[in-house]
């Protein structure tokens, strides 16, 4: 099975503003295999003549999940890599190339493209407007964390 992209929070919780956590908007990747020289793009001026796909998270040596990784989730933001209790390596695009972490998801829907090393496109999804931040409150609720997991997160259209 190839690297799928399988879910995403692209609004959460408060009002984006500047200054403001970016780190609970993110996208997840079920991994097969090593994502060194991935790209994973999304969306930019959506609905614009301007729209176009721009890199979100440019995967490398030093940010690639280890092969226990059961998930890889892509966070806008500042952070370190790191694996989590649950087999979820957390990954964050602030830093990466000229853009340096400025891109934040569209909170209105964002088409999302991970691409392999040569560019071929290896995985595509569309998410419109969803609800992570209901997702996030029932998750807590439960005791899973921020990340969206389960049936109440498949009913919204966060996971696959």
């Amino acid at each position: 099975m190839p690297h799928v992209i399988i879910g995403s929070c692209l609004n959460p919780v408060g009002k984006d503003r500047p200054g403001a956590a970016k780190q609970d908007e993110y996208v997840q990747i079920r991994p097969d295999g090593s994502l060194v020289g991935h790209v994973l793009y999304q969306t930019v001026d959506p609905g614009t003549s301007q729209e176009r796909l721009e890199p979100y998270i440019v995967f490398t040596p030093a940010n690639c999940p280890p092969p226990s990784a059961r998930t890889v989730v892509g966070h806008s933001g500042t952070g370190v890599p790191r694996l989590d209790q649950d087999g979820n390596w957390h990954v964050y695009n602030a830093g990466q190339g000229p853009t340096s972490g400025r891109w934040r998801l569209n909170n209105s829907g964002d088409t999302l493209v991970l691409c392999d090393s040569t560019g071929r496109e290896v995985s595509r999804k569309h998410f419109g407007a969803n609800h992570c931040d209901l997702i996030q409150k029932i998750a807590v609720a439960v005791g899973v964390g921020v990340i969206a997991s389960g049936s109440a997160a498949a009913a919204y259209g966060e996971l696959d």
